[in-house]
């Protein structure tokens, strides 16, 4: 790995949901002011390749995509500073991501879904290490848990990428919109 570059990596755990994005209102970004918007655009693999039968979600608005990997969503109502439009395709992680909109403006996007690899798979009560290009996740014996806290028992499969982030397209693939909060609360 070069000096003063990290990689990114997408997980996801099959048989297990471990992880998950907590979409609740959080005070420290603002949601600002109810708009309507449309969603327009296409949804692709890697290679550039249409998707079909992607599920397209907005607010309560919902749509499958073509064999283009075209859909759009119509005067959706949602936060002008906080429009989140999620993609779900079997086969593919999950896309996320929050948009700054205009009332009644049309936002056309353009989305890569990445295919979910399989990693590694364990048993929860034995230790592993999954290998993902440069980077690797070590999980100690007994160390994976339910949502909830419980101890989990049983197989766990770790599917995981690497992203680039010196990619000039990765805000294509990156499935979440790269908002953070720091240290300072800020």
């Amino acid at each position: 790995m070069n000096a003063g570059k990290f990689p990114i990596l997408l997980i996801s755990f099959a048989g297990l949901t471990w992880l998950s994005c907590n979409k609740e209102h959080n005070p420290v970004f603002s949601e600002g002011s109810p708009v309507k918007v449309t969603f327009t655009g296409r949804i692709t693999d890697e290679n550039d390749a249409p998707l079909t039968g992607a599920v397209v979600t907005a607010g309560t608005a919902r749509a499958n995509t073509d064999a283009n990997g075209v859909f759009r969503l119509d005067q959706v109502t949602l936060p002008d500073r906080n429009a989140i439009l999620d993609v779900r395709l079997d086969g593919y992680f999950d896309f996320s991501r929050a948009w700054f909109v205009e009332n009644n403006a049309v936002q056309q996007v353009s989305i890569h879904l990445l295919e979910k690899k399989l990693v590694q798979g364990f048993f929860s009560y034995k230790a592993a290490v999954a290998q993902i290009d440069a980077a690797q996740i070590s999980f100690p014996a007994n160390s994976v848990a339910r949502p909830d806290g419980s101890a989990y028992d049983g197989a766990v499969y770790v599917f995981a990428r690497y992203l680039d982030p010196t990619d000039p397209d990765l805000y294509q693939r990156m499935p979440g919109d790269l908002r953070g909060i720091g240290a300072g609360g800020a």
